[in-house]
């Protein structure tokens, strides 16, 4: 493991911690307010969307630190 792969991983993996903790937050808040608002088959929809939303903001926690780690690996080898 070099140096740069350690750095591509850490690096992606603070680039999730930031779009998990500060960006999510501000997409989710309006859509909270506007969703109290709705009813029925609307709410459920709404709610769904939400939590996809959030599995997907999630699964950033794997997606960027492996993307970081490949880049540099690459980066490292001279590639």
């Amino acid at each position: 493991m070099s140096f740069f792969a350690i750095g591509g991983l850490l690096a992606g993996l603070a680039f999730a911690v930031i779009d998990y903790f500060i960006l999510l937050p501000l997409l989710e808040r309006p859509a909270r307010g506007h969703i109290e608002t709705l009813s029925g088959m609307e709410r459920a929809m709404a709610e769904r969307r939400m939590r996809l939303l959030r599995f997907l903001f999630a699964s950033q926690f794997i997606v960027f630190p492996v993307i970081g780690y490949i880049l540099g690996s690459m980066i490292g080898s001279g590639a």
